[in-house]
């Protein structure tokens, strides 16, 4: 007999308040992606659900699927990432990432990658190590993982990997001093200019693994310049001009 029910792992990356005590969760999940969850009374302090319907907490869930939305039947909390909701700093790094994934994946896209990615930069957060540079190469990943992967090995005209100046957000990758002049007018304006010290934590964040990276320390003015990359290109493959996680930093 076919049955609507499904059994999954999903961690909360938003949500919006429904009604008095109910909620709608976006959730990340191994299975099916990202879906929308309805939470009828989540927010009553006697559910026994309040804790899996909190801000990244990851949870076992066994879901009917309705007409909108999937219902909750049963749901057990594996780890509520309460530490990450109590410091201001790990606050922004974590929502920053939870934001790029909401605004970047349409519902019932899978990818497990990216699930498996995300709950490790989670899990890592924990740490308080190095947040500025774990969510930035969660970033990069992210954007290689789902078919952006820029080319941070040579110059994407002539392989040189010599005199690499500028990054080209458009054409996804680096540009030696001789090539950046066949761009026209409009892949120019989208083209940052980079040294070493840039294109070397670009690298990092794209091949060294998440527990690598937050145990380097990176000069704060290049994590900053490197930042300002990351994003542009972003904004140039996804149309996400502005994080508002971002903001909360200032």
């Amino acid at each position: 007999m076919a049955t609507n029910n499904i059994e999954l792992i999903g961690i909360v990356i938003s949500d919006r308040k429904q009604g008095e005590s109910s909620k709608i969760l976006s959730v990340f999940t191994d299975k099916l992606g990202k879906v929308s969850i309805y939470g009828k009374g989540l927010m009553n302090p006697k559910s026994g659900l309040l804790a899996s319907g909190s801000m990244f907490s990851k949870t076992k869930f066994l879901l009917q699927k309705g007409q909108n939305f999937y219902y909750i039947k049963e749901a057990h909390l594996l780890d509520s990432f309460y530490d990450i909701r109590t410091d201001f700093n790990t606050i922004v790094a974590v929502s920053f990432m939870a934001e790029l994934l909401d605004r970047s994946f349409l519902e019932g896209i899978k990818n497990y990658k990216v699930f498996l990615l995300f709950e490790k930069a989670l899990e890592l957060s924990k740490s308080k190590k190095n947040l500025k540079a774990l969510r930035l190469a969660f970033a990069l990943k992210f954007m290689a993982y789902i078919g952006y992967k820029p080319n941070l090995k040579d110059c994407l005209v002539c392989h040189s990997k010599k005199n690499l100046r500028y990054f080209s957000a458009a054409n996804g990758g680096f540009l030696c001093e001789d090539d950046i002049k066949l761009l026209d007018t409009e892949n120019l304006k989208n083209s940052l200019i980079i040294n070493d010290d840039i294109i070397k934590i670009l690298q990092d964040f794209m091949f060294l693994t998440f527990e690598d990276i937050i145990g380097k320390k990176y000069d704060i003015n290049f994590l900053a310049k490197t930042e300002t990359v990351i994003l542009n290109y972003i904004s140039e493959n996804l149309d996400i001009n502005k994080f508002y996680s971002l903001s909360l930093e200032g």
